[in-house]
């Protein structure tokens, strides 16, 4: 899969962002390599920071499309809001950030 915009890389995961310009949709993905509530506190912290930098760089909305339940629950976790399907099989997230 490619990567855009490489957002977090590091022991724990990675984080990137694809631009998908027949949607007009910036998709995030990620891999998670370890889990815990401390963990999960310090992605929170870093996720606030990158939706931060991706604001001043335009990208006010990103959207998720999760591949199984568990991760539908990860992305409700940083506040995304499912808003459709893609394909009347994959949910499709949103989350804006940008106003």
């Amino acid at each position: 899969m490619r990567k855009d915009k490489v957002l977090i890389s590091n022991e724990d995961g990675e984080v990137w962002i694809n631009y998908y310009p027949e949607k007009d949709w910036w998709v995030v993905h990620s891999s998670i390599n370890s889990w815990s509530l401390a963990k999960y506190k310090e992605y929170l912290r870093l996720f606030g920071n990158i939706l931060n930098q991706l604001k001043l760089e335009g990208i006010t909305s990103l959207y998720a499309i999760p591949r199984e339940p568990s991760d539908k629950k990860w992305e409700e976790l940083f506040g995304f809001k499912q808003i459709g399907w893609l394909n009347e099989t994959y949910p499709v997230m949103r989350l804006e950030y940008g106003d």
